[in-house]
């Protein structure tokens, strides 16, 4: 599958998606580009990024290779072909055992979901206190127009607990959502579900790695803990973020950082104030 679906896919969800010479980017937040496949590193010079700021727009983030500039940091990654049980650790292998005799994993029509799924999505979303980009039904509709996109859900009965969203992208197949509702995580369904996404998605001959996120620049590390104990690795990055040179001077300032991070401590429940916090701390002061 190409990038080209997967920009599609952004199109559809009503992201403004623009194409330079190393990457497609799309409006994450208004007048704020990320640089996608989110797999792909790049090193986009200062000519190929002075289109965005001509435009006004604030600012980019991409992630580049390890000896490229920008913040030392990491993407979670799983590229073994042999992924199997016997690769984790015996307190893993027994919450996927316990997960896989409760739980039914299978891959779910995206229509399904959208009937059946909204009580998962919102009680994840208050589970780690962030808002909902998107409208249920724009999300869905998106979903079930792409052909590069795979849902994977763990049933309990006729309930569904868990979910995935998978988009496939130049032989990488990288999950965008993971929802799951709070009253069934005493039977494991997010270790069967993601036990079993990735023991059938790395047999297939066309995968080379899925993918599953990078650091998050809110420091949000209780979740990649769940990832890594179920086999994905921390694969050496660098994560960069170039604003407008009007704004450079005020984030890269050592008093407004402190600021923010102090705001942030403050108001915990503020998505805002977190990814602010994040920025500052990722933010490159160059022309590039």
């Amino acid at each position: 599958m190409t990038s080209l679906a997967m920009a599609e896919f952004f199109e559809r969800l009503g992201h403004r998606v623009i194409q330079t010479k190393s990457s497609y980017w799309y409006d994450v937040h208004r007048g704020f580009y990320l640089s996608f496949p989110h797999h792909r590193l790049v090193d986009p010079g200062a000519n190929e990024l002075y289109p965005f700021f001509l435009r006004l727009n604030r600012g980019v983030r991409y992630f580049g290779p390890p000896d490229s500039p920008g913040r030392q940091s990491y993407a979670l990654i799983c590229r073994d072909r042999r992924y199997d049980l016997d690769l984790l650790s015996p307190n893993i292998r027994s919450k996927v055992r316990r997960g896989l005799k409760h739980c039914t994993v299978e891959q779910l029509e995206p229509s399904y979901v959208m009937a059946h799924g909204k009580p998962v999505h919102d009680d994840t979303l208050r589970r780690i206190r962030i808002l909902d980009p998107y409208p249920w039904e724009t999300y869905w509709r998106a979903v079930k127009e792409s052909n590069c996109v795979e849902v994977w859900g763990a049933m309990i009965g006729n309930a569904l607990a868990a979910y995935v969203v998978a988009v496939w992208a130049e032989g990488c197949a990288e999950i965008l959502v993971a929802r799951s509702l709070s009253e069934f995580l005493r039977f494991y369904p997010n270790n069967a579900l993601l036990f079993t996404v990735l023991h059938q998605v790395l047999s297939r001959p066309q995968v080379e790695q899925v993918f599953f996120g990078v650091e998050s620049i809110e420091g949000l590390s209780s979740i990649d803990q769940f990832k890594l104990s179920m086999g994905f690795v921390r694969s050496p990055i660098r994560q960069r973020v170039v604003l407008h040179p009007l704004l450079r001077p005020a984030l890269c300032n050592p008093l407004t950082a402190r600021a923010v991070c102090e705001l942030a401590r403050r108001r915990p429940t503020s998505e805002f104030w977190r990814k602010l916090n994040g920025i500052t701390a990722f933010v490159s002061p160059g022309t590039a």
